[in-house]
């Protein structure tokens, strides 16, 4: 949304995304929505590097939002000014072909690309560009960080995901048949992932066990096409649902709590939804891949 929109139209905007969330989505098992999203702002760059396609999307902390896009291609890093100017381009890093995944780690991001074998890290301090070295054989697809410097990567060759040390040496294996979209960390060690094709996300254990298989819930006669994930601190499972154009929440049992937001084109809608981060301080970040933008959300507690 522009920042020179005027207060009361934008009050009126937030006011009818809330309502537009509410209403969308099949009832719960109580029969209410628990949970809802609240369209906060839409970043999409300016005339001198306005975004085009982002495909994956990463919170650098509350200040700072890096964003994939497949123009170019380009890592391209917000910084949120508060003087009043809003979320600002503050740096453009060139990649060597588009992102398959961004995810943020302690003091860099991890990105695979669709170059198949190429694995970088961005550094957070001055964006330095590092190529990781990972066994032979190995086609990274989706791609976060673990705890105690691991890797999970979903091998594109293999169909498998793998664990991977601060070493790069492949420890855990899970064998997946389905394509995996993304994958993200757990409690305890353990990990989950998105398989698109049969609108499921699964949880894996420390070693590789699957612990779980979470239906995502479809608004419309096609199956839910889950793509980006984030697993809250307390367990909740939130999902970028592609076909559905909102996001959805579940519980690790599987049982569906939420959504918010839905298909368009106007500020606070998705069209073809590519991928979903956390903020700090709670609020997410949904690349919206059909509208060229990031658009940000606020959490509405029940």
């Amino acid at each position: 949304m522009s920042r020179e929109t005027h207060p009361l139209l934008r009050r009126c905007l937030v006011a009818l995304s809330v309502v537009a969330v509410a209403c969308t989505g099949p009832a719960s098992a109580q029969g209410k929505v628990a949970t809802m999203f609240a369209f906060e702002e839409a970043v999409a760059g300016d005339d001198d590097l306005r975004l085009r396609w982002p495909t994956a999307v990463a919170a650098g902390g509350n200040e700072e939002i890096a964003v994939a896009d497949a123009a170019g291609p380009s890592l391209v890093i917000f910084r949120d000014q508060r003087g009043g100017e809003g979320w600002v381009v503050h740096a453009s890093i060139e990649l060597p072909a588009p992102a398959y995944s961004l995810s943020c780690g302690a003091e860099e991001y991890l990105i695979s690309t669709r170059q198949p074998g190429i694995l970088l890290t961005v550094r957070k301090t001055d964006y330095a560009v590092r190529e990781l070295s990972l066994p032979s054989g190995i086609t990274p697809g989706a791609a976060t960080c673990l705890a105690d410097d691991q890797l999970l990567v979903h091998d594109l060759a293999s169909g498998r995901l793998l664990v991977l040390d601060r070493a790069l040496k492949v420890g855990v294996t899970v064998e997946v048949t389905e394509a995996v979209a993304a994958v993200a960390r757990g409690s305890g060690g353990g990990f989950y992932a998105t398989l698109p094709a049969v609108g499921q996300v699964r949880r894996y254990g420390a070693n590789g066990e699957e612990l779980s298989v979470l239906a995502v819930p479809s608004p419309t006669t096609a199956p839910a096409w889950p793509v980006g994930l984030i697993i809250e601190d307390n367990g909740e499972v939130v999902v970028a649902d592609r076909h559905g154009g909102r996001i959805q929440v579940l519980e690790t049992s599987g049982r569906w709590i939420g959504s918010g937001s839905r298909k368009g084109w106007e500020p606070g809608l998705l069209r073809l939804p590519a991928d979903i981060a956390r903020l700090p301080d709670g609020r997410v970040i949904v690349a919206d891949l059909g509208n060229g933008r990031v658009q940000l959300f606020r959490r509405l507690e029940p």
